[in-house]
């Protein structure tokens, strides 16, 4: 988000810490949606950068190639191909993605404005679903002993 193409997030939901995480956009992404220079550093668009970055991301065609869904919430392997970007020729690139370009389900945008981004993983896939285990049943002492002599009387 913004001119630098960094986001601050808290992991709090996932790991239990604290304190903001700086998540980044691919800088291939960042310069193609939001550089505003003609090459030489002149500014040639007052159009404001939300609304830059919306009309070129209609424009841009590419494929995000992810690893299969893990438990890690640390680690991803992933990949950009670019087909093609607004004003430019169309040999396919591809461009490496790791952790810090991924925003998990159960973060929070902290201090940013806004951020644009592709759902990689849904429903069962997200990391934080297949990081959660079913809550075991809490029962009070007395339940478990009363429970155990039933079993004795009644089997």
């Amino acid at each position: 988000s913004g001119a630098d193409g960094v986001s601050y997030v808290s992991t709090a939901n996932l790991d239990g810490e604290t304190n903001l995480k700086i998540k980044s956009a691919a800088a291939v992404v960042q310069s193609t949606l939001c550089v505003d220079c003609d090459g030489g550093g002149v500014r040639t668009d007052e159009t404001p950068l939300l609304n830059r970055a919306v009309e070129r991301l209609s424009a841009l065609r590419a494929t995000v190639e992810a690893e299969a869904p893990t438990e890690s919430i640390h680690a991803f392997n992933g990949a950009l191909v670019l087909e093609s970007t607004p004003g430019g020729a169309g040999d396919a690139k591809r461009y490496p993605l790791c952790a810090d370009q991924v925003l998990l389900r159960g973060t929070q945008l902290k201090n940013t404005a806004w951020s644009l981004g592709v759902v990689v993983y849904t429903g069962r896939e997200t990391r934080m679903a297949k990081n959660s285990s079913k809550t075991p049943m809490k029962l009070a002492n007395l339940e478990r002993v009363v429970n155990r002599a039933m079993l004795i009387v009644l089997g």
